[in-house]
């Protein structure tokens, strides 16, 4: 108990469901103790087959040694969709428990470190995506994912449309806020998007719905995984630059090409 917040860590990864009884009482024994039932249904996105997914990219299913940088991420989802990064520099590393929670993540720690996606891996309509992350908050935009088709960010402090420390979802026309800060904490981010609405869903509880703002014009944008890269194109040789990185960690991230109803986003 912290300020008035009661925080449960579940550990058991073998359930979906479980139900704690919670009991609170004072020093006054003319006061009667309050008893209340929670029950707590458990996110994990690695307990559901992804193998129709167009990504599935888990931490938790990497094969590397501890501290050591990576030049692949691996895609569960068999479509062969791997990040990858050939430069040494540029690549995010394995931890295996940074956390101190059992669990491994990959840290992009800003600096542009990234992976390259394949452009097959992004859907262009009907999508969902969920990603658990752990972003420290920051004046600037941090990129979980971006193609020029489709964008997750985490908005900066301040950020100029007044959701601070949110994660934005950008589709080709339109783009929906989280309204809840999502910065320094492990978080799970949902959403569910197809041509008539998007919803978006954050620790497995509804946060934001529709349209708040149109999409900025993001051109040459190349498909990746922790930062915005930007293509460019001169006398037939190419360069890119890199903007807005990913400042912190990620441990799941996962693309289907339809928005999941409810059932199947729990999964």
């Amino acid at each position: 108990v912290n300020n008035g917040k009661l925080t449960f860590l579940h550990r058991d990864t073998s359930v979906s469901e479980t139900t704690f009884t919670v009991t609170v009482k004072d020093e006054d024994a003319g006061h009667d103790p309050a008893t209340e039932t929670v029950v707590v249904q458990v996110v994990r996105p690695s307990a559901t087959d992804g193998s129709d997914a167009l990504l599935w990219l888990d931490a938790a299913s990497v094969q590397a040694t501890d501290g050591s940088a990576m030049g692949t991420w691996p895609d569960r989802s068999g479509r062969g969709n791997d990040g990858s990064q050939s430069v040494s520099a540029a690549r995010p590393v394995f931890n295996q428990d940074a956390a101190g929670d059992g669990f491994p993540e990959v840290v992009f720690g800003g600096d542009d470190r990234h992976f390259d996606l394949p452009l097959a891996s992004f859907p262009t309509t009907a999508q969902t995506i969920v990603a658990l992350h752990h972003v420290p908050a920051a004046a600037g935009e941090q990129t979980v994912l971006m193609s020029e088709a489709l964008e997750l960010m985490v908005t900066g402090n301040p950020d100029p449309s007044g959701h601070d420390l949110e994660l934005r979802h950008v589709s080709l026309t339109a783009a929906l806020h989280g309204n809840e800060p999502v910065t320094d904490a492990w978080r799970i981010s949902t959403i569910a998007s197809d041509a008539s609405d998007r919803v978006a869903f954050l620790d497995g509880l509804w946060s934001a719905s529709g349209t708040d703002a149109t999409r900025q014009n993001r051109v040459a944008i190349q498909p990746a995984l922790g930062v915005c890269k930007k293509k460019w194109t001169e006398a037939g040789a190419s360069t890119f630059s890199y903007s807005h990185p990913l400042e912190g960690s990620l441990r799941e991230v996962i693309q289907f090409d339809r928005a999941l109803g409810s059932v199947a986003r729990r999964e």
